[in-house]
């Protein structure tokens, strides 16, 4: 995009190859870090790989329990239960804190899991390709389609009230 450009231009970036670039992206997954950009019909201006403790916008959403102002994707993490193993590797993995362990209170224990609190959740996909038991599939729940361009996002920004 654009500002990858720019980058490059400037000589604190390079160009690498689409599988070198899958390769990174894949590393920063595994890593916890969210792939974010401005996502538009338009054109895609960057990707970020972001973590929520350092990244501006993503502490902003989850501190302020702003989860309306990011564009969520279409996915949703569903538990395949039959091998989910109850290591929280998800919950402490997630960015927005969307997963938790529900302990059981049923004498058989058939509610011990864990569960995705859907109105944090951002569809990153950061607890399935980090769960070490396949145990996490994202399921495709809406098709929302991305906004125009960046005036359209930034009006949107605006009425959520972010900056």
């Amino acid at each position: 995009g654009i500002l990858a450009k720019s980058i490059i231009d400037q000589e604190i970036g390079e160009e690498v190859t689409l599988d070198k670039l899958m390769e990174i992206m894949e590393k920063a997954e595994k890593q916890g870090l969210v792939h974010e950009s401005f996502n538009m019909q338009d054109t895609a201006m960057f990707v970020c790989n972001c973590c929520s403790c350092c990244c501006g916008f993503l502490r902003s959403v989850k501190d302020m329990h702003n989860y309306d102002s990011i564009t969520k994707s279409n996915f949703e993490p569903e538990f395949i239960y039959e091998k989910c193993n109850l290591c929280e590797v998800c919950m402490e993995i997630c960015p927005m804190e969307a997963i938790y362990h529900h302990w059981p209170h049923k004498k058989d224990l058939s509610d011990n899991m864990m569960l995705v609190r859907r109105d944090r959740c951002i569809g990153c996909g950061i607890c399935a390709s980090n769960c070490p038991s396949d145990a996490i599939s994202l399921v495709k729940t809406r098709d929302v389609i991305p906004i125009k361009d960046q005036k359209e996002l930034m009006a949107k920004r605006s009425k959520a009230k972010t900056h």
